[in-house]
């Protein structure tokens, strides 16, 4: 016996179940999107997500989205910088 004996080929392998514990819905995920895309009030959420307790999902995903919020915003802003002082003339 070389222990393939002991497997039963006509019984199905085991499914994954369709989500894990303690993770978010569908309807969650969505909610969490649709309250980060109001300018103001979705970096506040963001911020509470990401730094208190709670679900590890959203956590990550919140930490996740403010960091590139704030690179993007760090572009956005030296861009600008950069512009008014070549449309002003005092160019370095």
């Amino acid at each position: 016996m070389n222990g393939q004996d002991d497997f039963n080929w006509a019984t199905p392998p085991p499914q994954p179940p369709d989500s894990a514990p303690g993770a978010l819905s569908r309807k969650e995920w969505i909610i969490t999107m649709a309250l980060q895309a109001i300018p103001c009030i979705g970096f506040i959420f963001s911020l509470v997500w990401a730094f208190s307790e709670g679900n590890a999902d959203r956590k990550k995903f919140a930490r996740a989205w403010l960091i590139i919020n704030i690179c993007v915003g760090v572009i956005i802003g030296v861009l600008v910088i950069v512009f008014v002082a070549f449309i002003m003339g005092i160019w370095l």
